[in-house]
C-alpha cells in the first residue's frame, strides 16, 4: 500500500544585524560563502568546498573530490548588495521532499547591515522538520555574522545536520 503525503506551504523569516559595511556582507553571502559555511553542514564534511555562483542561473553546490559533490540549489535573482534568491530541493534527509525558496535581503542603517532571510518551502515538510531547518538557518546567519565581524564562529548546539 502506498502512503499519501500532504503538501504544505511554510514560510519562516530570520534576521540578523551585522556590524560591517554592506559590501563586506555581500561578499560573505556570495563569493565568500565557502569561507564561513561550517563543514558539519555539508554532505562531504571536512573534505568539502562550498560554492555559490552569484548570477541568475548560478549554481549553489559543494565538491569533495573530482567529479563528486552535491547540487544544493540555483540562484534565481541577484541585485548586488541588496538581494539574493535561491531555489533548492530538500530531499528526505533535509526535511523533504520539498522545494525551497531562500530570499536574502540586505539593508544598511548606521553601520549595521540587516540580513533578512525568508525561507519558504512547498511540499512535504512537517512542523518538526520546519523547526529544525529554522534552527539551522539561524545558526548559519550567526556564522556569517561572526565571519563579517572578525569573530570566531559559534558552535552548533542543535541536533544532527
Amino acid at each position: 500500500m502506498s502512503e499519501v503525503m500532504t503538501s504544505t506551504i511554510r514560510s519562516q523569516v530570520m534576521e540578523v544585524g551585522i556590524e560591517a559595511d554592506v559590501a563586506t556582507v555581500w561578499e560573505a553571502l556570495t563569493d565568500g560563502m565557502g569561507s564561513w559555511w561550517p563543514h558539519s553542514f555539508l554532505l562531504g564534511g571536512e573534505a568539502s568546498t562550498f560554492h555559490l555562483e552569484p548570477r541568475p542561473g548560478g549554481r549553489v553546490y559543494e565538491t569533495w573530490a573530482e567529479d563528486e559533490g552535491a547540487m544544493w540549489g540555483q540562484v534565481t535573482s541577484v541585485k548586488k548588495n541588496e538581494r539574493l534568491w535561491i531555489a533548492c530541493d530538500y530531499f528526505a534527509g533535509f526535511g523533504g521532499p520539498s522545494r525551497g525558496h531562500l530570499c536574502y535581503e540586505l539593508s544598511e542603517d548606521d553601520g549595521v547591515v540587516k540580513v533578512r532571510l525568508t525561507e519558504t518551502t512547498v511540499g512535504g515538510t512537517d512542523e518538526k522538520q520546519a523547526s529544525s531547518l529554522g534552527e539551522g538557518w539561524n545558526f548559519l546567519l550567526d556564522c556569517m555574522k561572526a565571519h563579517c565581524e572578525g569573530r570566531p564562529a559559534p558552535e552548533w548546539q542543535g541536533g544532527d545536520c
